[in-house]
């Protein structure tokens, strides 16, 4: 929360921390590690992240670092901004770890669903818990027909995990099932005010922004997975660090479709145009 004495000094900043989360039920650690911001500000996202808590974190496991900033705006709105919390190392590839028992081979689009002109894309969550076994295989959103995501399953479940550290490994694909003469929709460009007037959500919390100190006007790249995933949001050119908490806001906005929509332009691409101004929603 924004500390009211500082509010009130129309007082502003930026704080940088890292956590450490060493199991499900304790605060983390938390370190300082760089910002322009006043003591009270600091100690305003102390007290919040003391508040935090990992369920996923295993008691058996090493401890999880994970990097977060808070942005301070001194507007009327008394507005925070944060990005989403990273880890600072990354998460290891493994791709080549993971194979096919037929390698090259896709999954068979039903004929029921080819003749009767059903398409879409499924989303598969494929779950690796030992080496050369089959996977468990979930859909967070299986498409609105469910005779194409039994075709995933049946593909899916014959990955083979090959190499292994010994954690369980959740990957997930998208597979587009797609007829030649088919309808298909595409993501256009646009610019950001057309984005966020057609987000169903951009006005669920409340959000500051000021693009004069982003390097604007410039574009992003988005790639959308709403409402399943966050969407993949990347600068176009160089990366400007001020951005990181407007690019995290753009990535949670959901397009306000219907279902079907909203499954036919999942992982489809787009550039946002970014202005110059004020976001104060």
């Amino acid at each position: 929360m924004y500390p009211e004495e500082a509010y009130k000094r129309k007082e502003g900043g930026t704080v940088n921390i890292e956590m450490e989360f060493a199991t499900q039920d304790l605060a983390p650690k938390i370190k300082v590690h760089s910002g322009e911001a006043s003591v009270e500000l600091v100690s305003a996202v102390h007290e919040y992240a003391l508040r935090l808590r990992l369920p996923c974190a295993k008691s058996h496991e090493p401890a999880v670092r994970l990097e977060q900033e808070f942005v301070f705006v001194p507007n009327d709105g008394r507005k925070v901004a944060w990005t989403i919390a990273r880890s600072p190392s990354g998460t290891p590839k493994i791709a080549h770890c993971v194979q096919h028992l037929e390698p090259g081979s896709k999954p068979i689009y039903p004929s029921k669903a080819g003749r009767e002109g059903r398409q879409g894309s499924v989303l598969a969550n494929v779950l690796f818990t030992a080496v050369n076994e089959k996977p468990q295989v979930t859909f967070p959103d299986p498409s609105p027909y469910p005779e194409l995501a039994e075709a995933v399953r049946r593909f899916a479940e014959d990955y083979r995990l090959t190499c292994w550290d010994g954690k369980p490994l959740l990957a997930f694909q998208q597979f587009n099932f797609r007829m030649d003469d088919g309808e298909k929709k595409l993501l256009k460009d646009i610019s950001l005010l057309t984005f966020v007037r057609a987000a169903r959500n951009a006005t669920a919390m409340p959000v500051f922004f000021s693009l004069d100190g982003m390097g604007c006007p410039f574009d992003v790249r988005l790639r959308y997975w709403q409402p399943i995933y966050r969407n993949e949001v990347g600068e176009v050119g160089s990366e400007v660090p001020a951005r990181r908490a407007f690019l995290d806001w753009l990535s949670t906005l959901v397009l306000d479709l219907p279902a079907k929509s909203q499954n036919a332009i999942l992982g489809d691409t787009m550039t946002v145009s970014v202005p110059c101004g004020k976001i104060d929603l």
